[in-house]
């Protein structure tokens, strides 16, 4: 395309340009027809030209002016992702062409949460669900009877904060480094350890067992109904136990990690554990139930 000198030359162009587009966007074929929002799109481009022409040359005082210049970003975007849905092929049949339409509307309309609203704690939910969860002396004491699991997914929690924050100073404050040093409670990742297992400190562990022990609380007895009509039980057993909690003396390392930051993570992480195998007892109790039920009424049914 020649560079456009004056206004006069935009305003040519556009008008031909129109004239060639309008009746294709209008009463073109079934075949050739744009959709509504494409077509609005290009109409609005074609309109628009003519106006940053005029400021380019008159306010900005530019020689010369290169439409082609402009970028259509989002335009390009929509129609690229026909190759991106139709497998990244340059060339597309109809039927792939519909398939890619029905994606894009499905996109438009389906609304999905951002990451950071999704991975962070909902103060809305925290606030409406008011809980008083207490962890006694007694409930650590018998929680020590699954100890060797615990320590087990206390030091798969610490793997994964260790490799998620990259600080040796925080992976020597959550785990032990020399694996001579005797430990209690370590039967399960000896006997399961080829190497790469971690032996986890003491208070790593008695944050997966504070965890394990409020996600007990809220899910049995008088809160589960409220805590099962929670939109976010994770950030609900993270927030409680958090709470319950004692800072440790841990300073901050080189990397700016705090103490608070360490216990957030490895709570997330033990949290995530413990309501997967909440969630797989329910399920397991339901099937079972079902089971129950289908026997008894095939039991009550009259052979013929």
């Amino acid at each position: 395309m020649s560079p456009l000198l004056s206004t006069r030359a935009t305003s040519r162009y556009v008008s031909d340009t129109l004239d060639w587009r309008e009746p294709a966007r209008q009463h073109g074929s079934l075949c050739f027809r744009w959709r509504a929002h494409t077509g609005k799109f290009w109409r609005e481009l074609d309109l628009s030209e003519p106006e940053l022409s005029r400021y380019c040359l008159e306010e900005l005082h530019f020689k010369y002016v290169l439409l082609g210049k402009f970028q259509t970003d989002a335009l390009d975007d929509h129609f690229g992702r026909y190759r991106q849905l139709a497998g990244a092929q340059y060339h597309i049949s109809v039927r792939q062409l519909y398939e890619c339409e029905k994606k894009l509307r499905l996109q438009k309309l389906l609304i999905f949460p951002r990451e950071e609203a999704e991975c962070g704690d909902t103060n809305e939910d925290l606030l409406a669900c008011n809980f008083s969860v207490s962890v006694t002396d007694d409930d650590i004491t018998s929680g020590h009877s699954d100890m060797d699991a615990i320590v087990y997914i206390a030091g798969y929690a610490a793997h994964s904060v260790s490799k998620k924050l990259s600080c040796s100073t925080c992976f020597s404050t959550l785990v032990f480094e020399n694996r001579e040093i005797e430990v209690k409670n370590t039967a399960m990742i000896a006997n399961l350890t080829r190497g790469g297992l971690k032996f986890p400190q003491p208070w790593t562990v008695h944050m997966v067992l504070m965890t394990k022990l409020v996600a007990e609380k809220l899910s049995f007895g008088e809160n589960v109904n409220d805590f099962l009509s929670c939109s976010n039980q994770r950030g609900v057993v993270t927030s409680q136990t958090i709470s319950l909690l004692e800072e440790p003396d841990v300073e901050m390392c080189e990397n700016g990690h705090t103490a608070q930051t360490l216990m957030g993570l490895v709570v997330r992480v033990a949290t995530n554990n413990v309501l997967n195998n909440f969630c797989k007892l329910r399920n397991d109790i339901i099937q079972d139930n079902a089971q129950k039920k289908a026997a008894a009424r095939k039991a009550a049914t009259p052979k013929k």
